[in-house]
């Protein structure tokens, strides 16, 4: 099992959705494959670890990186400590390993860690001693379009993240901790300008990418949107494909969460039940109704009834049917609104409850 934790910044950015985790086993078990597959695997022969130690591995969208240049820094409140090195990791200070033991500053999240490998620094502050301890550190960085993979998922602002997948020996849950950063990465971007053609599916994430550094954000949000449209123009039962498939949608909805509220007619007129594409716009459903269920219902209001309660039962199918609390916030919002749109959304929700023994 696993934690997600974010620390305190001064510049960062979050996807903010920690109150529609719970009773969702099934997301659980998919975001435990995921760590699984971004904490990097050990060598066949691992270094036999100190007992007080924290093996350190660095990846960067998910791929290991050897660092030829390591270098580690903590500090306690305001007190700088320097950990001696070990293979592969460092010990954790005596200083860390006491704040835990004691109540009266177990609790107090006044630790900051620096890990640099190369030319590449994570830093974070406001970690519990309880992250500091011995175990397993994967410290990591998740450019767009990775993030969606990566353990602390895509966030709604910022252009990178930076995280840290805690492991403490002996210990459960893991931890994640991580941030979103707002400088844009100049090296990243001219990657990303001069990389050759490779093909469709990889225009279409360079074309994310771009639009999330800034970079002449609408020719390439309009070539997003115009692959959605070329996709939903398939017969309904094509099945995903490198370029037609959730993914692009999850383009999509980010960017809507980002600020372009331009994107949210075109998310809602392409509900519809169909095998490819359009499948991951349930889960986008069910956030709007959540988060914004004004703005859902208004928008709903603008679509054909059938639509309506089509896009409100992928709702239930992707995500609500997974998360009770999810669900019976959105009822309860939708019993209090006096509009025919929030009537059929309520309806079609509670037969799909029905349905499914929920």
């Amino acid at each position: 099992m696993w934690a997600t934790s974010r620390p305190k910044l001064s510049v960062w950015g979050y996807h903010g959705r920690s109150d529609d985790s719970s009773g969702n086993n099934v997301k659980l078990l998919a975001l435990i494959s995921v760590l699984l597959a971004f904490a990097v695997p050990t060598c066949a022969s691992p270094v036999q670890q100190d007992a007080k130690s924290i093996i350190l591995k660095f990846a960067v969208d998910g791929q290991r990186v050897t660092c030829k240049v390591l270098e580690i820094r903590l500090s306690l409140g305001t007190e700088a400590l320097t950990p001696v090195r070990v293979p592969d990791g460092f010990l954790v200070p005596k200083e860390i390993l006491d704040a835990y033991a004691a109540e009266s500053t177990r609790a107090q999240s006044n630790v900051s860690s620096e890990v640099t490998c190369d030319q590449r620094t994570v830093t974070l502050t406001g970690l519990y001693p309880a992250q500091v301890l011995p175990g397993q550190w994967t410290v990591g960085i998740a450019y767009p379009t990775t993030w969606f993979d990566s353990p602390s998922g895509a966030p709604e602002q910022g252009t990178w993240v930076s995280y840290v997948v805690a492991e403490c020996n002996d210990c459960d849950p893991g931890i994640v901790v991580f941030q979103a950063h707002s400088d844009v990465p100049a090296t990243e971007i001219l990657k990303l300008q001069t990389e050759p053609h490779r093909n469709a599916e990889r225009d279409r994430d360079v074309a994310y990418a771009l639009a999330v550094f800034g970079v002449d954000y609408a020719p390439h949000r309009d070539h997003l949107v115009k692959i959605l449209r070329e996709c939903l123009q398939r017969p309904p039962n094509s099945p995903e494909d490198d370029l037609c498939d959730g993914r692009l949608v999850q383009y999509i909805s980010n960017l809507y969460w980002r600020g372009d509220s331009e994107l949210l007619h075109l998310l809602l007129d392409i509900a519809e039940k169909r095998e490819d594409v359009v499948d991951e716009a349930g889960t986008f459903y069910a956030d709007l109704l959540d988060r914004r269920p004004d703005v859902a219902i208004a928008a709903l209001s603008s679509i054909s009834p059938e639509k309506q309660r089509t896009a409100c039962t992928m709702a239930f199918d992707n995500d609500l049917r997974f998360d009770r609390p999810k669900f019976d916030r959105i009822a309860s919002k939708l019993r209090n609104m006096v509009t025919d749109a929030g009537q059929r959304c309520l309806d079609a929700l509670q037969i799909d409850r029905s349905r499914r023994g929920f």
